[in-house]
């Protein structure tokens, strides 16, 4: 495999999707988010909204207790608990990736993405994060978050990103060595950012 791949992690409300989404408009790449979901569906003909029902979620090992057993790509899973399910879905994730990278340079949002493609040559990892106020002010404003329930919303789904990267990946989610280069978001505005992570692939490409 020698394309391009970019993966970005972010906390929650730190405006990294925006920022890989335009990543990838600028540098003419493929950009994988919630995109993926869609095309596991398509491909491989699962029901798009149980995928998205687990998509980036850590098994709880209570949570699907009482479910009705689930076909997932023609494989019966017994739903006594959610975590055969979520080890399905990270697995055609990781196949769905992997099949894309073959074929396109990509920035990939999330999904255990940098560790899943840990052994490629072009991969240039990204950490996005930001102030905490500057965050809540996003959560509030954009996602349309109660202002009492904001800080609870930010701290649970940051704790789901790190347990699900804990859960799938080897290594601790936010940890900035298990990324070539974190950016605070606060400060800087998407084009901007955008620039940064261009200027340090351009130094690294001169680098090989």
């Amino acid at each position: 495999m020698s394309k391009d791949i970019i993966t970005i992690a972010r906390q929650y409300g730190s405006n990294g999707r925006n920022v890989g989404r335009r990543l990838a408009d600028v540098l003419g790449y493929k950009f994988l988010d919630k995109e993926i979901i869609a095309h596991i569906a398509e491909t491989y003909d699962v029901d798009a909204t149980m995928l998205n029902k687990y998509d980036e979620q850590s098994p709880s090992k209570f949570a699907g207790m009482f479910s009705p057993s689930v076909t997932l790509t023609n494989a019966y899973i017994p739903m006594y608990n959610n975590i055969l399910f979520n080890d399905e879905v990270i697995r055609l994730q990781a196949k769905a990736l992997k099949e894309m990278a073959e074929e396109n340079n990509i920035v990939v949002v999330g999904r255990c993405s940098d560790y899943i493609f840990r052994n490629e040559p072009n991969l240039l990892r990204i950490f996005i994060y930001a102030d905490d106020d500057v965050r809540l002010k996003k959560i509030i404003n954009e996602y349309h978050v109660p202002a009492d329930e904001a800080k609870s919303v930010m701290k649970k789904a940051d704790k789901n990103r790190a347990n699900y990267y804990s859960t799938y990946a080897d290594g601790k989610w936010g940890d900035p060595k298990q990324y070539d280069l974190c950016i605070n978001s606060s400060k800087l505005n998407v084009d901007e950012i955008v620039g940064l992570i261009i200027n340090y692939k351009e130094a690294l490409d001169r680098k090989k």
